[in-house]
């Protein structure tokens, strides 16, 4: 772009670094305003009697431009575009989800996503060599045969799914739950590079901005809000990518799920999945199948087919290992950017399940939880907010006058430390 410079640019990422992700002030401001830079220059006065919050006036209130310059600067020099909704370059799919992202900072094409058979494959970090090898082939021959793959370029399934793809010659898009000047995790720095190079990075968080816990709940929305089908292997009842199937499903999304051994913790969740109506997954022609082969090379898939069987070095060469074997420190590994990466804390630990009986008579399986006190703030203010026993619907939360955005990344930061369930009907239980 002839134009593209760190002005035309400044206060739009200045915006970004005001407001929450995922907050519905953006449509609150932008009925009053035409541009970034006429929010910029709003005095609190004017924001006030248009009705934006106390909290939000005070955040715009920051004048400061040195970390949008920074951020600005990150952009040009790494050509780095700034998509905003209601653009030409701002994916369909993506803007009619639920909660659409505002801005989305972006290093190549999002092109590929608006294809029909664009596939999220998303999974456990801690991945059988099963998984891994189903991770690699599926994502291989989709890509070969013009699918393209998302993920969000986590450790274990989500790498080894991007490494498929690029190694088919195929398109893959890994978005991050960090700033694009954030190599998270570590471990996927030459990943990141090459993906970079030959796909497709983007992040909904502006440059500096580090990948805190919180981030990746949101960034889930993202990941199969741009695809037309999402694909979990491995997984247990709780993690990351349960969560990113949920949001598929909101989305309305195909869900396809890869069956595993009963009784083995990582193939909980996506037995679970198929049990609640996702469709088995045993081949990248299954997912193709559903889409009645409209646009797909089917020689090219079956050429695939006979070349998609995982070398180990393959996964090597692009600097991604099965995550066993990446140490905890690594993970955690400052990548030198402008903030720190945070050390992770423990999971906290559950007992066996018990019975807690529902005001309309129903039994729910719960467990007897033994987690420490929540601290100080609006997550511990929703939990106990919670009456136990009985289940409450998202509108529950009204009375917290959080972004339905807030609202998703803290339920789901409570439902992944298991301190409440989600159950048939879009309700949340909490345990104990």
């Amino acid at each position: 772009m002839s134009d593209f410079n760190k002005e035309s640019i400044l206060y739009e990422i200045w915006l970004t670094t005001c407001i929450s992700v995922g907050s519905k002030a953006y449509e609150k401001l932008f009925e009053h305003y035409s541009t970034a830079y006429e929010i910029y220059r709003a005095d609190p006065a004017e924001l006030e009697s248009i009705g934006i919050s106390d909290r939000l006036i005070a955040s715009l209130a920051r004048k400061d431009l040195r970390r949008a310059d920074q951020a600005a600067e990150f952009c040009v020099k790494k050509d780095v575009r700034l998509v905003i909704r209601g653009e030409r370059d701002y994916p369909e799919r993506l803007d009619s989800i639920p909660n659409p992202p505002y801005a989305l900072y972006v290093k190549g094409s999002l092109r590929p996503a608006e294809n029909e058979y664009s596939t999220a494959i998303v999974g456990t970090r801690n991945m059988s060599e099963y998984g891994m090898r189903m991770a690699y082939k599926i994502a291989y021959e989709l890509a070969a045969s013009g699918a393209a793959v998302v993920s969000g370029m986590a450790l274990g399934v989500d790498g080894v799914a991007a490494v498929g793809a690029l190694e088919a010659y195929g398109d893959t898009i890994a978005v991050l739950g960090c700033g694009l000047d954030k190599v998270y995790p570590p471990a996927h720095r030459k990943l990141m590079g090459i993906i970079a190079e030959r796909g497709a990075l983007v992040s909904e968080y502006a440059p500096g901005t580090p990948p805190m816990s919180g981030n990746f709940p949101l960034r889930n929305r993202i990941i199969s809000g741009l695809a037309r089908s999402t694909l979990v292997i491995e997984g247990n009842i709780n993690s990351g990518s349960m969560l990113t199937a949920r949001e598929a499903i909101r989305q309305g999304r195909d869900i396809f799920a890869i069956p595993g051994n009963v009784g083995v913790s990582n193939a909980l969740g996506t037995n679970v999945l198929i049990r609640d109506g996702a469709r088995v997954a045993l081949s990248a022609r299954d997912i193709i199948a559903a889409r009645n082969d409209r646009g797909i090379d089917l020689d090219r898939l079956a050429e695939a087919e006979l070349n998609s069987d995982l070398d180990i070095s393959i996964l090597k060469a692009y600097g991604v290992a099965p995550a066993a074997y990446i140490s905890e420190p690594e993970q955690r590994e400052d990548i030198g950017g402008l903030d720190p990466v945070p050390a992770k804390t423990e999971k906290p630990k559950r007992s066996s399940a018990k019975k807690t009986e529902r005001k309309d008579g129903a039994d729910v399986s719960v467990a007897d939880s033994t987690l420490p006190p929540l601290p100080e703030g609006i997550m511990r203010d929703i939990y106990e907010s919670m009456p136990v026993g009985t289940p409450v619907s998202a509108d529950f939360f009204s009375r917290f006058g959080l972004s339905s955005g807030e609202l998703v990344g803290h339920i789901s930061m409570l439902e992944v430390s298991g301190y409440i369930t989600s159950i048939p009907g879009g309700t949340y239980l909490r345990k104990n």
